[in-house]
C-alpha cells in the first residue's frame, strides 16, 4: 500500500488563539524554554495542520507549535487546513482493511495512513472502530506521526511500531535520534539496550544540571571532571581539617572563597550526589590532616584513569541492561508456553546452583514475586505457594521464576568483571530463549568461556 496524501487544503495565516486544540493523543505537550525562545525568533517554519469543522480550525498537528507560538505571542502561525470529504475518509479505511488482510503494512504506511484519517476529522475512538485496530495502535501511530523527527526516520528506516515510538521521546536530542537511528540499522537487536541507556543517561542529566545550577548560584565552581588522586590541584575534605583540628563539613564550606565541587547522579536516585573539595593553596583557617597522604602519592596515570573510565560506563551500561533483561524476565515469565527445556534448567539450578537459589529464597522470593508482577504487604509473606495451591497449572511458571529470580538476585554491577560459570550459563540461556544481550552481559559470558 503507498500512503496517500495529506487531503488537499489552503495555506491560512492564523492567529494561534483562534485555533481550537483537542484532546491529544500524546499525554503533554512539553514547552522548554529553548523551544519557546525558537518559535520567538525565527517564527512556524513547518505550517500547523488543522481540519476545519462547524467554521473553526481544529488543530490536527503541531499542538506543541501552537501553544509556543502563544507563548511567543506571534500574531499569526501558517496554517494547512485541510478539507476532506467521507469519500476520502472511506478510501483510505478501505486501503487499510484491504491491506493488512493481504500483507502487513509497514510501519510508516499506518502511521500515514491513520494521519491522513485525523487530518480528515476522525476521533481517535472512529478510527479506531472504522479499521478494525487496537486502540493502543492508533494512539501509538498517531503520537509517531505528530513528531515531524520521528514520522521522518520512520518513514526512512524499517522500524516497528514500538521502536518509532520511542524516538518521539528524544525529538527535541538529534544526537540522540542519531544514535538510536543507527543502533536500529545496524544492531537492531540492541534497539532496547540503547534505549534504556539513552533514558537513564537523560535522568541522570536533569537531576546532576539541576544540582549544578544550585551550587552555582551558591558560589561553588563546578568541577567537569572528578580530581583524582593528590597529584591534582584539589583537596578532598578528609584531607583537610579546620585550625582547631575538628572535620571539616560540606556546611562548613558555603562562602569560603575557592572551594569547588563534583556533582554526581545515580540512577533511581532523586537527589545528587556532592563532592566538595578545597584548593591545595588552602583558603584561611583550614590545614592538612595529620598523616594525610595528599603529598605521598601522584596523579593516576593514563592508563589507570582509562580503567576507570572504563568501570564507569560499563557500571551505567549494567544499571540499564538490568532495566531490560528484567522486563524481558516478567515478559517471559507472562507466556502461556515455556521451552521444552526450562524445567532442565530448574533441575541444574536447584542443584549445580543452588546457592544462587538460596540467596533468592532467603528474601522471600521477593524477586521472583515482582517479575511475576504479585504484589506483596509490606514484609509479606511468600505467596507464591498459595498461588500453584489454588492454580496448579501455575506450578512449571513459579518453578521457572523461583530459578531464573534467584540467579537473578545475586547478579549486580560487579558482575561484568567477575568470573561466574553460573551466571554465564543462565545468561546464555536466556539468550537461546529469546533475549539479546547487550555488550556488557556478553563480557560475563565471554570470561566464562575464557577460563
Amino acid at each position: 500500500m503507498t500512503p496517500t496524501t495529506t487531503p488537499p487544503g489552503t495555506l491560512e495565516h492564523v492567529a494561534p488563539a483562534d485555533l481550537v486544540i483537542e484532546e491529544n493523543v500524546r499525554q503533554s505537550a512539553p514547552l522548554t524554554p529553548d523551544f519557546i525562545r525558537s518559535i520567538k525568533e525565527n517564527g512556524v517554519i513547518t505550517p500547523v495542520l488543522a481540519h476545519r469543522r462547524d467554521g473553526v480550525l481544529v488543530v490536527r498537528a503541531g499542538q506543541r507549535r501552537t501553544l509556543a507560538a502563544r507563548e511567543a505571542g506571534l500574531e499569526t502561525i501558517p496554517v494547512y487546513a485541510v478539507e476532506a470529504g467521507d469519500e476520502v475518509t472511506e478510501r483510505i479505511v478501505q486501503q487499510l482493511v484491504e491491506n493488512d488482510q493481504r500483507e502487513e503494512l509497514t510501519t510508516a504506511e499506518r502511521v500515514a495512513s491513520y494521519k491522513q484519517l485525523e487530518f480528515a476529522g476522525l476521533s481517535l475512538r472512529t478510527i479506531t472502530k472504522r479499521t478494525g485496530a487496537k486502540a493502543s495502535t492508533v494512539k501509538t501511530a498517531l503520537a509517531v506521526a505528530h513528531s515531524d523527527a520521528a514520522s521522518k526516520i520512520t518513514a526512512e528506516h524499517q522500524l516497528t511500531l514500538e521502536q518509532a515510538e520511542a524516538l518521539v521521546e528524544f525529538e527535541d536530542d538529534a544526537e540522540v535520534l542519531a544514535t538510536l537511528t543507527d543502533v536500529v540499522s545496524r544492531t537492531p537487536g540492541q534497539f532496547e539496550h540503547e534505549l534504556q541507556r539513552q533514558r537513564d543517561d537523560r535522568a541522570r542529566r536533569i537531576v546532576k544540571e539541576a544540582a549544578e545550577e544550585k551550587l552555582r548560584a551558591e558560589g561553588f565552581e563546578i568541577l567537569v571532571e572528578r580530581p583524582h588522586y593528590s597529584g591534582s590541584a584539589w583537596l578532598r575534605t578528609y584531607e583537610v581539617a579546620r585550625e582547631d583540628g575538628s572535620q571539616v563539613k560540606a556546611a562548613d564550606l558555603a562562602g569560603v572563597p575557592g572551594v569547588a565541587v563534583h556533582v554526581m547522579s545515580y540512577r533511581g536516585n532523586e537527589d545528587a550526589s556532592v563532592e566538595h573539595y578545597l584548593p591545595r593553596d588552602l583558603p584561611e583557617g583550614f590545614k592538612l590532616t595529620a598523616g594525610s597522604a595528599a603529598a605521598a602519592k601522584g596523579p593516576m596515570s593514563e592508563a589507570q584513569l582509562e580503567e576507570r573510565r572504563t568501570v564507569v560506563a560499563n557500571n551505567k551500561a549494567w544499571d540499564s541492561a538490568e532495566v531490560v533483561r528484567r522486563a524481558w524476565l516478567s515478559e517471559f515469565l507472562g507466556r502461556t508456553k515455556f521451552p521444552t527445556d526450562a524445567l532442565q534448567f530448574v533441575a541444574i539450578a536447584s542443584t549445580r546452583m543452588h546457592r544462587n537459589l538460596e540467596a533468592g529464597m532467603a528474601t522471600g522470593n521477593d524477586l521472583a514475586h515482582r517479575l511475576m508482577s504479585i504484589e506483596r504487604k509490606h514484609g509479606g509473606q511468600d505467596l507464591l505457594g498459595a498461588l500453584v495451591s489454588t492454580a496448579p497449572s501455575k506450578a512449571t511458571q513459579v518453578l521457572v521464576a523461583v530459578a531464573l529470580a534467584g540467579i537473578e538476585s545475586t547478579t549486580g554491577r560487579s558482575t561484568w568483571r567477575t568470573k561466574s560459570s553460573f551466571v554465564a550459563e543462565y545468561f546464555e540461556r536466556i539468550e537461546a530463549w529469546g533475549y539479546t544481550l547487550s555488550d556488557v552481559e556478553r563480557l560475563v559470558v565471554e570470561m566464562a568461556r575464557e577460563s
